[in-house]
């Protein structure tokens, strides 16, 4: 067989491939992305009597979130011509990898003998399972500095944790308990900020679990801050997003889940 140099296509790229679709689907429990693609790919491999094999990646521009994902895959014959000669048309050895940045790539050998015989086109679908992406809680830190002066490192100020509960059956009491942990640690981002008469600093908490409670707590670290023009402490809470934040695969990041610096109410 005459090996020929590998070909790249682009299913974005309409002279290359056509009707290139993809549809994606939550399923599952736990929740697990489906992915589906299906299109026409157009190498036009031609031979000239002899048999002419060629190696085909299809980049079909989606990214994986693991190595090597578990997938189906076919690939058959969809246009091909030949000049009333013994021929060979042949579609084999179709695989999903992964590229260097986790690029979705279908790759296939295709074969092809006659005097003359083209393959013009083959059609492709493949089905990739993909573990559901984790989630991200962002949003800002706000103080006053009338009262409060960082003392630290501006990237050290505060402790960012994201808490889940988990409600545990009773043991031989029959009483209900409730667990908490801390499921993932944030940290700041950026420089501090002014904003008229408030500071401020944005924060970002990732890879947090999905279809779980999670609760934000953002605790100054011991003497990040000076307190100016009151005897009262403070502590931050939270002003602006939902409590507790539950992220889902249709909804993977929560935005603006704010805090502010409040002094601590009935102390004297």
């Amino acid at each position: 067989m005459n090996i020929m140099p590998p070909l790249f296509l682009n299913s974005l790229n309409t002279t290359q491939v056509v009707n290139a679709r993809m549809l994606e689907a939550i399923v599952g429990t736990p929740p697990r992305r489906l992915l589906i693609f299906t299109g026409i790919a157009m190498p036009g491999l031609e031979s000239n009597g002899q048999l002419d094999g060629q190696e085909i990646t299809i980049d079909l521009n989606a990214r994986s979130n693991t190595r090597d994902p578990q997938y189906a895959a076919t690939v058959g014959l969809a246009s091909i011509y030949n000049t009333d000669s013994d021929l060979i048309f042949a579609t084999d050895d179709v695989k999903i990898i992964t590229g260097q940045n986790l690029e979705l790539l279908l790759v296939c050998n295709i074969a092809v003998m006659g005097d003359k015989s083209v393959l013009n086109r083959f059609a492709y679908q493949a089905t990739v399972f993909l573990q559901a992406d984790n989630g991200t809680i962002t949003g800002t830190i706000r103080w006053n500095p009338h009262f409060l002066v960082f003392a630290g490192p501006e990237q050290d100020l505060f402790q960012i944790n994201a808490w889940t509960m988990q409600v545990q059956p009773g043991g031989s009491n029959g009483f209900m308990t409730t667990i908490s942990k801390i499921a993932r640690v944030g940290a700041t981002v950026g420089s501090v900020v002014r904003h008229g008469a408030t500071m401020s600093i944005d924060y970002e908490i990732h890879d947090l679990p999905l279809g779980a409670a999670i609760t934000v707590v953002v605790d100054p670290k011991p003497g990040a801050f000076l307190i100016l023009n009151s005897d009262a402490p403070f502590n931050f809470v939270q002003v602006s997003g939902p409590v507790p934040t539950t992220l889902s695969p249709p909804h993977l990041t929560e935005r603006s889940v704010d805090f502010e610096a409040r002094q601590f109410s009935g102390l004297h």
